[in-house]
């Protein structure tokens, strides 16, 4: 997609000015890359324009698609306004007096590839209705992050949300696979795909995951799943004497030079 191309060479202009790295590296040239059509937005503020849009409450915008977000977005950057951009608001505070455009409605199941072990969501689903999708295929996204039955998939890779199973299975970098997301020229972007191969130019996916809304509002997600396991097994340790950080470390040590291949490992302390 030309929305992608276009962001490839912004991304290649700003660490690499004078075009001196990897000069092999292939890139479309800019002169046919096609001028984005600007985008016909009704005129007025951003409040008075935002219900035609989307659904409005308490001076937040839930657009049902990724082109009406995409649509809030070019109207908050043609009046300069600031946006916060929001999923269920797990993990953030008070907004004041902020818009606030909030991707909930977005929130479908797009495909389950049970065979290549992929799925694409809407960036607005719930994380526990993700989880739920894919159980019923003998699978799992194994990413358990904080806040997790309250957070959005939207929310999680934006935060770059994790938890203790990424000692095994690894973070969001390492189980998205592609991304769709609205920008505020009022374009949608594809990067990535659906597949556990795929070559695309620069890793843009990678750049938004931890990004917290700051480079576009993510959209829709595509990520890698795992069989679910057949058991699972939790073991609870305390030192009875001694000192017990010294015995959590040993313990750490003994078991990563074993043949034990642990999901998870957690210290705590009382």
């Amino acid at each position: 997609p030309e929305a992608s191309l276009r962001g490839f060479w912004g991304l290649k202009d700003a660490f690499d000015p004078k075009g001196l790295l990897n000069p092999a590296k292939v890139l479309p040239e800019r002169d046919k890359l096609q001028t984005p059509e600007p985008s016909l937005l009704p005129e007025g503020s951003f409040r008075a324009v935002a219900p035609r849009l989307a659904r409005t409450e308490g001076g937040a915008s839930f657009p049902y698609d990724a082109e009406a977000a995409a649509k809030l977005l070019a109207l908050a950057s043609r009046e300069h306004t600031g946006v916060l951009l929001r999923g269920k608001g797990s993990k953030l505070g008070e907004t004041a007096d902020t818009p606030v455009i909030s991707t909930t409605a977005m929130n479908r199941v797009l495909d389950v590839n049970a065979e290549n072990m992929t799925v694409s969501v809407e960036a607005g689903l719930s994380w526990s209705d993700l989880q739920a999708a894919v159980r019923e295929h003998g699978q799992v996204v194994p990413l358990w992050p904080p806040h997790g039955d309250q957070a959005t998939v939207g929310g999680v890779v934006a935060t770059d949300g994790s938890g203790p199973h990424r000692l095994l299975h690894g973070t969001c970098r390492d189980l998205v696979l592609g991304m769709r997301f609205a920008l505020p020229g009022g374009e949608v972007a594809q990067v990535g795909g659906r597949c556990v191969k795929n070559v695309s130019g620069y890793a843009l996916d990678k750049l938004k995951i931890g990004s917290h809304g700051s480079l576009g509002c993510i959209v829709e997600v595509t990520f890698r799943t795992r069989p679910l396991p057949e058991r699972v097994l939790t073991l609870c340790l305390a030192p009875s004497t001694g000192d017990g950080t010294a015995a959590v470390k040993k313990l750490g040590t003994r078991v990563v030079a074993s043949h034990l291949i642990p999901s998870a490992f957690e210290a705590l302390s009382a």
